[in-house]
C-alpha cells in the first residue's frame, strides 16, 4: 500500500513537463505620451512672449511687452491703441480663451527654502510688474505660487505701488512658514484684491518728469492733482475689440456686444489727397484705422481753422484704410485747401464718450476681476459670438490658431472739471489664459 501511494505522487509530480498545445503572444514598446497646452502673446510687432518663457514654472508668463507707454494724454484726443496677437502653440486645442483683470501682484525677488519663517516677501523690478502692482491692506490674503507648488500667506501692513516688499505675519489660518520651496520668480498675487477702486490692479501716480523739455509735472502741481481713490484709472476709459475680415467684436468697453462688432471707439487719421482738395462726396484712401467709424456717424475734416463736417455711407472697422462720406457741409473756415495733413477725427463717437463714465480701466478691474472672467467664445461674423467648445485652436501654423485684439484707453473730455487729472500716470495690466 506504502509503494502504491508513493508512485501515484511521483505521477502527478511530472504531469508538468508532459504540456498539451499552446500559444501565446506579447504587445511591448506601449507608450502614453501627454499632449501641449502653451501660447504666445504679441504686442504690435514686438516679439512674441511665450507662456513657457516664465520664471514661476508654470507655464504662467508674468512679463510680456507692455501694451503702451502713453505720455502728455489731453481729454479729447486721440489716446492709443495696440493689437494684441494670441496663439496656441500647443498640440491641444483650448477649449477656454479668458481675459481678466489681474490682482494686485508681482513677481518674488529672492527665493524661499522650505520650512523659513516668512516675515516679508521681496518683489521684483523686473520680469513681470515692477516692483508691486496695484495696492495692497493689511490683513490681505496674498497667494505665492512656483511650479504647482502654492501657499497662502496674510499681509501685515499696508503697501503702495511700487513696493519691493511685503510685510507677512503668521496666523493660525495662514502660518507664514513655507511648506515648499519657493524660487525667485514665483508670482505673488493679493486675492483680497480689486473689490474697491482703492485697491485695483489699476493704480494712480503723479508724473515726476514731462516729455516736454523743461515743462512742469505732476509732483509740482501744488498737489492739486491727489492719487487719493485712484482718479485717473477711474476716469480713462477702456475697450477691447477682437478683429478679423468680418469677424469684429467689441469684449469690453462702450459699444460691448453691438451687433455690428464694434466699441465706441476714436479716430485721428489722415486722407491720401493733393492740396487743395475739396472734400465732397468719395471714398478717401487714409491711414490704417486705430478705431472705428459707424455708418452715419458725423465725420470731421480738420485743417487748421477750416473744418467740414461729412456723414459716413458705410462701417469702417479698425484696421481699415477707407472711410466712405457724403453730405459734406463747411463747419468753419472755407473748403477746397485741404491736404494728406488733414486730420479725420469720428464727432458722433467723440460725444459718445465724452459722457461714459461707467467703460473704465477702474470698471474693468472691479467687475472682470478673476472671479467673473470674460470668455472669449469664436466670433462668427461681425458681432456675433457662440460657444463651440474650442475657443482657440491647437497650433496649426496661424491657420485658426490665432486670434487678434486691439487694445485702446481715451480720456474723454466732458463738461465737468477735469484739472485734477494733470500730471497722473495710470499703470495696469491684463491676463489672457486658456484651459484645456
Amino acid at each position: 500500500m506504502l509503494l502504491m501511494a508513493i508512485g501515484i505522487a511521483a505521477y502527478f509530480g511530472g504531469a508538468g513537463t508532459f504540456a498539451g498545445f499552446t500559444a501565446e503572444t506579447s504587445n511591448p514598446n506601449d507608450t502614453l505620451s501627454s499632449g501641449t497646452l502653451t501660447f504666445t502673446n504679441q504686442v504690435n510687432s514686438l516679439t512674441a512672449c511665450t507662456s513657457i518663457g516664465g520664471a514661476s514654472s508654470n507655464n504662467i508668463n508674468s512679463g510680456c511687452s507692455s501694451l503702451f507707454a502713453l505720455t502728455n494724454v489731453a481729454p479729447g484726443v486721440f489716446g492709443g491703441t495696440a493689437q494684441i496677437t494670441l496663439q496656441n502653440t500647443g498640440s491641444l486645442s483650448a477649449s477656454k480663451l479668458y481675459l481678466w483683470a489681474p490682482w494686485a501682484n508681482g513677481v518674488l525677488q529672492t527665493g524661499i527654502a522650505n520650512g523659513a519663517t516668512v516675515n516679508s516677501l521681496s518683489l521684483s523690478t523686473t520680469g513681470g510688474p515692477n516692483g508691486l502692482e496695484g495696492t495692497v491692506s493689511n490683513g490681505d490674503l496674498v497667494v505665492v505660487t512656483y511650479g504647482s507648488k502654492t501657499q497662502t500667506f496674510k499681509v501685515g501692513a499696508n503697501a503702495s505701488p511700487g513696493a519691493t516688499s511685503l510685510t507677512i505675519v503668521n496666523d493660525v489660518t495662514y502660518p507664514n512658514v513655507a511648506t515648499a520651496a519657493f524660487s525667485a520668480g514665483a508670482t505673488v498675487q493679493d486675492t483680497s484684491s480689486n473689490t474697491s477702486v482703492d485697491n485695483t490692479n489699476c493704480y494712480d501716480l503723479q508724473t515726476t518728469s514731462s516729455p516736454v523739455a523743461g515743462a512742469t509735472y505732476g509732483t509740482q502741481l501744488n498737489n492739486f492733482n491727489p492719487i487719493t481713490h485712484n482718479p485717473f484709472c477711474q476716469a480713462a476709459l477702456f475697450y477691447v475689440q477682437e478683429i478679423g475680415t468680418n469677424h469684429n467684436y467689441c469684449w469690453v468697453g462702450s459699444g460691448a456686444a453691438s451687433a455690428n462688432g464694434m466699441c465706441n471707439a476714436p479716430i485721428s487719421t489722415s486722407p491720401t489727397i493733393g492740396a487743395n482738395t475739396t472734400i465732397g462726396t468719395a471714398t478717401y484712401t487714409v491711414t490704417a484705422l486705430r478705431g472705428n467709424v459707424k455708418t452715419g456717424d458725423s465725420v470731421l475734416f480738420t485743417e487748421g481753422a477750416n473744418v467740414v463736417t461729412c456723414t459716413a455711407t458705410a462701417n469702417s472697422y479698425i484696421t481699415a484704410t477707407t472711410i466712405s462720406v457724403n453730405s459734406c457741409a463747411v463747419t468753419s473756415g472755407v473748403n477746397g485747401t485741404f491736404d494728406s495733413s488733414t486730420v479725420i477725427t469720428d464727432a458722433t463717437t467723440i460725444t459718445t464718450l465724452s459722457t461714459d463714465t461707467t467703460d473704465t480701466i477702474s470698471s474693468f478691474d472691479t467687475t472682470r476681476k478673476y472671479s467673473n472672467k470674460l470668455e472669449l467664445t469664436p466670433v462668427s461674423a461681425n458681432g456675433t459670438t457662440a460657444a463651440t467648445g474650442t475657443d482657440l485652436p491647437h497650433y496649426d501654423a496661424g491657420s485658426t490658431d490665432t486670434r487678434k485684439f486691439y487694445v485702446g484707453v481715451y480720456l474723454p473730455s466732458t463738461t465737468a472739471p477735469q484739472n485734477f487729472l494733470q500730471g497722473l500716470e495710470s499703470t495696469f495690466g491684463l491676463t489672457w489664459h486658456i484651459d484645456q
